[in-house]
């Protein structure tokens, strides 16, 4: 299994151009994606998955944008030097204002070897993706 998961909300515009944009600069393949849906509330973000270790909101776009290309890493690196609170502010604002600004029913087609069925990925991983995305 791959050790970089990208937990989105798959009824999100956002989260599907996020998707497109990791596919245009994730050359390796490194990312692979699950498509949460929202049966139990709202998703409010986006979950990352590397290394035993979750991320969310402004944490996981930074460490997987600055993975894949240098001007993010260094856009990032500068960015990382606000303070978290201001960052996650700045996603919120923009998550909680996506179908305004990006509208609603935008779907990208994730081909079958870059996403995780529900077998494919534990219980428990799952469990706590679902977690992190309806609590944040």
């Amino acid at each position: 299994m791959s050790n970089k998961i990208i937990f989105i909300d798959s009824d999100c515009s956002l989260c599907n151009r996020f998707v497109d944009l990791v596919f245009k600069f994730d050359k390796k393949e490194d990312f692979k994606f699950f498509l949460l849906n929202n049966d139990e509330g709202e998703l409010k973000t986006i979950v990352y998955l590397e290394e035993n270790q979750y991320f969310t909101r402004y944490s996981a776009i930074s460490k997987v944008l600055k993975s894949t290309n240098i001007f993010f890493k260094i856009f990032f690196w500068f960015a990382d030097f606000f303070p978290k609170f201001l960052t996650n502010l700045i996603y919120d604002f923009v998550a909680n204002n996506r179908n305004k600004v990006f509208g609603t029913g935008y779907c990208t087609v994730i081909p079958q070897n870059r996403k995780f069925s529900q077998n494919e990925i534990k219980t428990e991983v799952l469990i706590k993706a679902k977690e992190l995305s309806l609590s944040n």
